[in-house]
């Protein structure tokens, strides 16, 4: 990404107010499976701001809005 696309994405996304950091636990979950979110039987609450959230369900139309925004497309699979 350049530093222009970096730079628009920011500011984009600070638009939105949503938080401008948070935490991801990569390692270590303990819930069914040893893991937290994809067996979760109430996926309401995976972005509800409560508790254990998905970056995604919670940040995702910011984040891909803010891309968007700025015309940065994401790499192909």
């Amino acid at each position: 990404m350049s530093e222009e696309d970096a730079t628009c994405f920011l500011d984009a996304y600070a638009e939105t107010g949503a938080p401008s950091s948070f935490t991801i636990h990569v390692k270590g979950a303990t819930g069914q499976g040893g893991t937290i979110a994809s067996n979760n039987p109430h996926p309401e609450k995976a972005g509800d701001g409560k508790g254990i959230d998905e970056v995604f369900a919670a940040y995702g139309a910011e984040i891909f809005g803010s891309l968007e925004i700025c015309g940065i497309e994401l790499p192909p699979e």
